[in-house]
């Protein structure tokens, strides 16, 4: 099996050029085609809930919402969004659920679910994505309805969250065509360079006087030249197994 350095490399991947673009090629569009059709419908609703800090006086009553309580918003949206995706919210996500006949575990609610502050501000964002666009606005809906609650027991009495948008039936998303086209380029460029890496390790023909070199480590004292170009040879040789066919006809 011979070395192999980076000009090897390149060489190999020159030389078959168009065969490995067009393996890409037929491979992407292959990954594409079943992602078209045969990925599930998908449907994403979204709802948005503002995290407040809570502002007391000296006499123990709720203030307006100052500077301070603003930034101070912003820093606990992470604490928010990690009691949102608590197993204790999403059990009473599941549970409201159930009251529309939906029944589906936590691990599977969790896995519909992305949140994310909205330009670094204290305004939460909601995305569920499901097979059912009916189902991803009653996820939404009940998460809007359970949270609260749990927030302010964690946060004891420090920081609340209210709705601002609530969600609309979900909306159809197409299917990822673009991602899955791309992920096959890179499947059939792998596939493909490799199959022509391990024919080049598997071959043990010696190509010319440093390919000698290399393999046995010793000096080339001399080359006899050959006469004919390499389109001679392959038209001899085509010539040559034409004769063959017609002595064996």
């Amino acid at each position: 099996m011979m070395d192999l350095d980076i000009r090897v490399l390149w060489d190999l991947l020159l030389r078959n050029l168009r065969v490995i673009i067009l393996f890409v090629a037929v491979v992407a569009i292959l990954f594409a085609g079943v992602t078209v059709v045969f990925q599930e419908d998908t449907y994403r609703s979204r709802c948005s809930m503002y995290v407040m800090n809570i502002t007391q006086d000296s006499a123990g009553q709720t203030t307006g919402i100052s500077a301070a309580g603003l930034d101070a918003s912003q820093r606990m949206v992470n604490e928010f969004i990690a009691i949102l995706r608590s197993d204790k919210v999403i059990s009473d996500v599941q549970q409201e659920l159930k009251k529309q006949n939906y029944n589906y575990s936590v691990s599977t609610i969790k896995s519909w679910l992305n949140t994310l502050a909205v330009n670094e501000t204290a305004l939460l964002q909601i995305t569920v994505t499901t097979h059912d666009p009916h189902l991803s606005k009653a996820v939404c809906d009940a998460l809007q309805l359970c949270a609260p609650s749990t927030v302010q027991d964690v946060m004891l009495g420090i920081g609340t969250i209210t709705t601002v948008d609530v969600a609309k039936v979900g909306t159809k998303q197409p299917p990822n065509t673009v991602r899955n086209g791309a992920l096959g380029g890179i499947v059939g460029f792998i596939l493909s360079y490799g199959i022509f890496l391990i024919n080049h390790l598997l071959d043990n023909t010696v190509k010319d006087e440093k390919d000698l070199k290399s393999r046995f480590n010793v000096n080339v004292l001399g080359v006899v030249p050959s006469f004919y170009s390499e389109a001679d040879l392959k038209k001899k040789t085509s010539s040559k197994s034409k004769k063959e066919v017609k002595g064996n006809g």
